[in-house]
């Protein structure tokens, strides 16, 4: 007998479900008051022209709460201030989207300056790729196309076009024709 008390015991403080019931009670009521509050600070403060009428009825009872509680009110506030941002930005933007036209204007000779740095970023990338593949020939002496696409993990015409490009620049010298052609150093 002694055997069962320690069993049943020993399951009960493991299983804690007060805790648990706590917090699941907590959320919800915060959240409809947040929806509440959140409501009338917006009207009053951002869109006072808008919204006179629909604001001062609101602000009546808002008051009311806000001397009661107030522990509660800062958490409250935060969270209307956290709801009242995406709400404030949609008219903003509109607003600037006016002033956001000359910008754009002002941007496109950005671009342009910037085209030079862009073309000179993927030169060195390409050159990067033909001076690994003057160094995979030094190594191996002949090279094919296949051999090129799979150190560079290229397309067959991009790596037949890295290979032209280093004949061209008299780096490799081509021998062989169609199937059998084969890239050597010169």
């Amino acid at each position: 007998m002694p055997d069962e008390p320690q069993q049943v015991v020993a399951p009960e403080p493991t299983q804690v479900a007060e805790p648990q019931v706590t917090p699941v009670a907590e959320p919800t009521p915060v959240i409809l008051p947040v929806t509440e509050v959140t409501g009338s600070p917006q009207a009053t403060e951002e869109v006072p022209t808008t919204v006179i009428e629909p604001g001062t009825t609101e602000v009546v009872p808002t008051q009311a709460l806000e001397p009661t509680p107030i522990a509660p009110q800062p958490e409250v506030q935060s969270a209307a201030e956290e709801s009242t941002a995406p709400v404030t930005p949609p008219p903003q933007p509109a607003q600037n989207t006016s002033t956001s036209a000359p910008q754009v204007v002002t941007s496109a000779p950005s671009v342009t300056a910037l085209r030079p740095q862009a073309q000179a970023a993927r030169t060195g990338r390409i050159q990067k790729k033909l001076d690994k593949i003057v160094e995979f020939v030094r190594e191996k002496k002949t090279v094919k196309n296949d051999d090129i696409e799979k150190l560079l993990h290229v397309s067959d015409s991009t790596a037949q076009r890295y290979l032209g490009t280093l004949v061209k620049q008299g780096k490799l010298r081509r021998v062989g024709n169609r199937g059998s052609t084969h890239y050597e150093l010169i």
